[in-house]
């Protein structure tokens, strides 16, 4: 954000960022790609590129941003890390040589070439992907999303996606659609097309807000993990004899944290390919944090469910009864995780 900021804040007058800020914005992204993601370093090229390609910094200049600013990255991060893992180590660069040169990415899953572009963006963007179409007609705004687009081009051809991995687009996607909704705002109200895309312009806004409460109760309502494990500590704050507990992937993956482990007497295990049977037989465990089963041994009880989101759904009085909107689109909860506990 910094960096966009760096580029696209400037006079009004002034057709190109000037030097110190083009060298500034390259250096963050430069220190973002070595210390914290190595992907930035797939937005920085066709970045650096298009600097380079319209003037805003010479080759030299550019030569000697990378180097500096990356050689004192690679200098911090790998000083301050290797101090706490106590080995040399360059964190990012071990994340690129698994994930990219051993090619292990897959192992986390696959997903078709053009997912980003199909899937991802939008679900980020919302209604401002829908304005990206009216973006082109402006040369700066073409100029302002031709990096994002060829990032987004480039770290396609790995095989496992993330919306994370090209978060860093949305910024500028968001000032192109800013743009592009005030373009359609602005036109002379006198023509139907004009009073359309004013329209349109408020719709596109409307359903932005709507989409991003829809979003954000559902993700509220998504972290079964942290909710099985919060409640837990509640339940057993009591007892007498310190727990031992199984939390399961599904719980370790939805929200429980490290930071949900309050009892430093209690044990929270959350050791990996360990059979539900294998569980349910060990005598080392008091309790259990894991996914629904169709039936629990007679030494066990279930002593809590979490529910979590399961999507939307209409509600049983149809569309036709508006009076309460919450009547007409609900939301749709699963039993998602249990808590067992041995009898």
């Amino acid at each position: 954000n910094v960096s966009t900021y760096l580029i696209l804040d400037g006079s009004p007058a002034s057709l190109r960022p000037s030097k110190k800020r083009v060298q500034i914005a390259l250096s963050l992204l430069t220190f973002a790609a070595v210390v914290f993601r190595a992907e930035v370093a797939l937005y920085l090229g066709p970045l650096a590129l298009q600097a380079l390609f319209l003037r805003w910094i010479t080759f030299i200049g550019l030569l000697k941003v990378g180097l500096v600013s990356g050689l004192l990255s690679v200098t911090l991060t790998a000083a301050v890390d290797s101090y706490f893992w106590h080995q040399l180590v360059w964190p990012e660069f071990s994340g690129i040589y698994f994930n990219v040169i051993l090619g292990k990415s897959s192992e986390w899953g696959v997903d078709p070439p053009f997912v980003y572009f199909t899937r991802h963006l939008p679900r980020m963007a919302m209604s401002c992907a829908g304005l990206l179409v009216v973006s082109l007609r402006d040369w700066r705004l073409r100029r302002l999303l031709l990096p994002p687009l060829c990032f987004m081009g480039i770290i396609s051809a790995l095989g496992h996606k993330e919306w994370r991995f090209i978060v860093y687009v949305v910024p500028m996607v968001n000032v192109a659609a800013a743009v592009s909704a005030k373009w359609m705002a602005g036109l002379a109200k006198n023509r139907l097309a004009g009073r359309i895309l004013y329209a349109g312009t408020f719709g596109l806004v409307l359903l932005q807000g709507v989409m991003t409460y829809s979003h954000t109760t559902a993700s509220i309502a998504n972290y079964p993990g942290g909710e099985a494990l919060k409640l837990f500590n509640d339940k057993y704050a009591g007892s007498k004899v310190p727990p031992h507990v199984h939390i399961s992937n599904l719980a370790a993956q939805t929200g429980a944290s490290l930071f949900l482990q309050e009892h430093d007497e209690w044990i929270y295990n959350k050791t990996e390919n360990i059979s539900l049977a294998e569980l349910f037989a060990s005598r080392t465990f008091t309790h259990l944090i894991a996914e629904p089963v169709n039936r629990v041994p007679k030494s066990w009880m279930v002593a809590d469910t979490i529910e979590a989101f399961d999507g939307w759904q209409f509600g049983r009085h149809g569309v036709t009864d508006l009076t309460r909107l919450w009547d007409v689109v609900r939301m749709s909860k699963s039993t998602q995780l249990l808590i067992l506990e041995r009898t």
